[in-house]
């Protein structure tokens, strides 16, 4: 139960959006630990870095948790193990 509990303290859920993978948040982390992020998981991204965004326009027809903060980037789709790590630090902020 801890677990999922600390899983879920700020990280909501996540889903690709054409080619950008958006993480739906509790809390918004600061600009400056996007750009922490950005060193720090480098290798995750392929195309657009992890910026703040506001829903996209798929999340909104689909009502899909627009009340929440939202990151987004270019994810590989390969290094599984680096986003949950990506995740982990979401949470500690």
């Amino acid at each position: 139960m801890k677990n999922i509990t600390r899983f879920y303290r700020n990280f909501q859920s996540s889903r690709f959006v054409k080619d950008l993978f958006v993480i739906r948040l509790k809390h918004a982390p600061s600009e400056s630990a996007i750009e922490a992020m950005n060193e720090d998981f480098s290798d995750l991204v392929t195309g657009p870095a992890i910026k703040a965004i506001e829903a996209t326009p798929e999340e909104r027809a689909d009502n899909d948790n627009l009340d929440l903060h939202r990151i987004a980037f270019g994810f590989n789709r390969r290094d599984y193990g680096r986003l949950r790590q990506l995740i982990d630090v979401l949470n500690g902020l």
